[in-house]
């Protein structure tokens, strides 16, 4: 049995209370309902798929959930068998696993961010050759099936984006806003110090010197107080707003080429609503995947976003993916248990699947 197709369940022999899990452990280990299969939890998570994987078989290799007829050290029995790989085909397996989990995609397809998209399609289909699980059809590779399709999976995702121009685009802009920059609802942190303040503003008529002193010398005005207000500066956040709004603007217009220069000059700020402005234009052009991908975008900078859920959901009730989009508004009524909209979904997806 595979473990990306198996279905976990949970480990009642222990008390979860007492576990010192990470946030990432603990909402991956909420996912676990004894239905979906690893796969599909990772898939889901709105976390980078390898991440969701690896945080999962760590999980299970501690005994913290279980899987009816897998155990964790059967790797290990079955790695200790005969396997028809030889040492150097091993090899190039780990390196290349190493190279998914930590290295992006141009490191992955070992092209340079210049790459053509022929180009990209050229490498794809020689790393292929190399790593799909069907090249070692009826041989005993043990662990190393697993191993290929996670290769594959991701030489797949990495293929898809490096080869639309678009797409492309996006990912280069996301890979360089990986620096920290302003997050959503960040204040600028001398904002506390702008105030109303009252200032002595001094009287600035000049005197004047005359030879003779007048008769009567005209009564000055004594110096008056004035109140100046001081205008409090733009926040960050209103200046982001403000070029979301720009961006929305221009995405509604059709104008995509001017979209897309936005959203490379808002490249260093990982905000939710940023990919979910693309999602949602090609949302409205019946481009699904696009729209997908960038929804999960906007998950992975916040597991928590309702309305990313709820678009993805929609996307996958469009692609008829009851199941996935089931999940998707449990994973809602999880987050928000009062949102009644949720709820109503996942009686009206249930039926649908019972039909």
């Amino acid at each position: 049995m595979d473990f990306v197709k198996a279905v976990p369940k949970q480990n009642t022999a222990l008390s979860y209370d007492q576990l010192q899990l990470t946030p990432i452990e603990g909402y991956l280990l909420s996912r676990i309902d004894g239905v979906s299969s690893v796969d599909d939890i990772a898939s889901l998570s709105g976390l980078p798929y390898d991440q969701a994987l690896g945080v999962i078989r760590t999980l299970w290799e501690k005994r913290v959930f279980v899987i009816d007829g897998l155990e964790p050290q059967a790797r290990e029995k079955q790695a200790a068998a005969g396997i028809d790989l030889t040492d150097s085909e091993k090899d190039s397996v780990e390196r290349m696993l190493g190279t998914i989990t930590n290295g992006t995609f141009y490191q992955i397809l070992s092209v340079p961010p210049t790459v053509k998209p022929d180009e990209v399609k050229k490498k794809f289909f020689e790393l292929s050759k190399v790593y799909h699980p069907d090249r070692y059809f009826k041989k005993n590779i043990g662990p190393y099936k697993e191993k290929l399709t996670m290769i594959f999976k991701k030489l797949s995702e990495a293929y898809e984006v490096l080869y639309d121009p678009r797409k492309k685009k996006w990912y280069d802009a996301a890979l360089a806003g990986a620096q920290p920059g302003i997050q959503q609802g960040q204040s600028s942190p001398r904002a506390d110090v702008f105030r109303e303040r009252s200032v002595r503003v001094p009287d600035t008529e000049a005197t004047v010197r005359r030879e003779s002193p007048p008769a009567a010398a005209p009564q000055r005005p004594e110096p008056q107080e004035r109140t100046v207000k001081m205008e409090k500066p733009e926040s960050p956040g209103a200046e982001l707003d403000r070029r979301l709004s720009r961006m929305k603007e221009t995405l509604d217009s059709n104008e995509l080429e001017q979209g897309l220069r936005e959203l490379d000059s808002l490249k260093e700020i990982r905000d939710p609503r940023i990919p979910l402005l693309m999602a949602d234009y090609y949302l409205r052009q019946n481009d699904l995947l696009s729209a997908r991908d960038y929804t999960q975008m906007a998950i992975e900078y916040d597991t928590g976003n309702i309305k990313a859920y709820e678009m993805l959901g929609s996307i996958y009730m469009k692609f008829k993916l009851y199941r996935n989009a089931l999940k998707v508004y449990e994973t809602i009524k999880d987050i928000a248990p009062e949102d009644t909209h949720a709820e109503k979904m996942i009686h009206e997806i249930k039926s649908l699947i019972e039909d």
